[in-house]
């Protein structure tokens, strides 16, 4: 799962985003405005099947919002970890970056410090 913190209160990014899937002709799967969370299919190569992703919109500090984002890996166990804040996965960091657009402040997290630490 990958994070980025971002501009605005959690219910304009949310519906931001929802707009840049529809821009991109994506339909959600599944929209619960309550928990701020959405379930997307998105093809992300030319060659392979779309793939599911799952997406969450934190309250964080200062107006802003934290942005998390795991794409479903394909086995029970896979997917289980795949919730978990950490590893790199570039396909989550491109697709979370691109759906965050202007609004994001920073670069996507892991939950790891440059020396394998958990941030806090």
């Amino acid at each position: 799962m990958q994070r980025l913190h971002v501009r605005g209160e959690p219910e304009a990014v949310f519906a931001a985003i929802q707009e840049r899937l529809k821009a991109r002709g994506i339909e959600p799967r599944l929209v619960d405005p309550s928990s701020i969370t959405l379930l997307f299919d998105m093809d992300v190569s030319e060659t392979g099947p779309s793939s599911t992703f799952f997406l969450g919109v934190i309250p964080a500090k200062a107006g802003g919002s934290d942005v998390a984002l795991a794409r479903r890996r394909g086995r029970r166990s896979e997917d289980a970890r795949a919730m978990v804040l950490g590893g790199e996965d570039p396909i989550e960091t491109k697709v979370l970056c691109d759906l965050a657009g202007e609004t994001r402040i920073g670069r996507a997290r892991t939950g790891r410090k440059s020396k394998g630490r958990p941030t806090p």
